[in-house]
């Protein structure tokens, strides 16, 4: 525990983090894991990803019975906990997640390695979480074709820059950290930081709890954190974990996909491009 409680003892943030699909969410639960711990028992034991249709590659939302009931279950969870999810953004949504006090992270990715990733993930026959176009982009003819069409979408699974325009309401949500992988990824120790004191705040926010921090506690935490932050061999679907791959990926079909998707207009609003 990292805080030296004065009136509440039980006081721990609860997590959710939240992405959009290969844009680090992985990274986002290796620098948790060390402060909060993922929900154990039956009520959990189907996993804790929710959101949209067919493993959050299309654009259609789970029914509304399906998203109350995460809505139930995300009100249970207990302090010292996280939860992990792709969840688009919808006012109800954000409103329940901040109603429930939680610690809200949401991380993003320049949508050009994203797509790189995703062309790679869906040709993976040995990736563990499964995509259920996997066979539809493996009749296409090379790595060339998949990549336009995780750009542009293909059959029922949209681009990755129409899919986005379903989460960016998340960077301008109340009481919301939004963080870019690209900066979790380069400077982890800041990252992990910021996550930890943004969860604290929080409860203090929401419960008005009265609480002084132990600053070597604090720091250890940050340094567990960091150290975490390493061990991708906890993740099933990590690759490489690198930045600006789309440079070597990318060629002149594709950065024109990428403008006709209006992904140069999509980075620009996230802060990867002037304009």
């Amino acid at each position: 525990m990292l805080l030296r409680p004065v009136s509440h003892p039980e006081a721990q943030p609860r997590f959710l983090l939240n992405g959009f699909p290969k844009a680090g969410l992985h990274l986002l639960a290796l620098l948790v894991a060390p402060i909060a711990d993922p929900p154990d028992g039956t009520l959990w034991e189907h996993g804790d990803w929710w959101g949209v249709l067919y493993n959050i590659w299309t654009l259609r939302w789970r029914d509304e019975r399906a998203l109350r009931g995460q809505f139930w279950k995300l009100a249970r969870l207990e302090p010292g906990h996280y939860l992990r999810g792709h969840i688009a953004y919808r006012e109800d949504v954000a409103a329940h997640i901040d109603n429930c006090g939680i610690s809200h992270v949401f991380i993003r990715r320049d949508l050009r390695d994203v797509a790189v990733s995703l062309a790679h993930h869906v040709l993976d026959p040995t990736a563990d979480a499964k995509h259920t176009g996997k066979a539809l982009y493996m009749l296409m003819d090379d790595f060339d074709d998949v990549l336009e069409a995780a750009i542009t979408g293909v059959g029922p699974y949209a681009g990755v820059v129409d899919r986005w325009r379903q989460y960016q309401g998340w960077l301008d949500a109340p009481r919301t950290l939004c963080i870019r992988y690209e900066d979790a990824l380069e400077r982890r120790e800041e990252a992990a930081e910021a996550i930890l004191r943004y969860g604290l705040e929080r409860i203090r926010d929401v419960f008005d709890v009265d609480w002084m921090l132990d600053p070597r506690r604090f720091a250890q935490g940050i340094a567990a954190m960091v150290k975490t932050s390493y061990e991708t061999h906890r993740s099933p679907t990590f690759r490489t974990g690198q930045t600006g791959g789309w440079r070597e990926a990318f060629k002149e079909r594709h950065i024109e996909a990428f403008k006709r998707a209006g992904g140069y207009e999509a980075l620009a609003a996230m802060g990867y491009e002037e304009d």
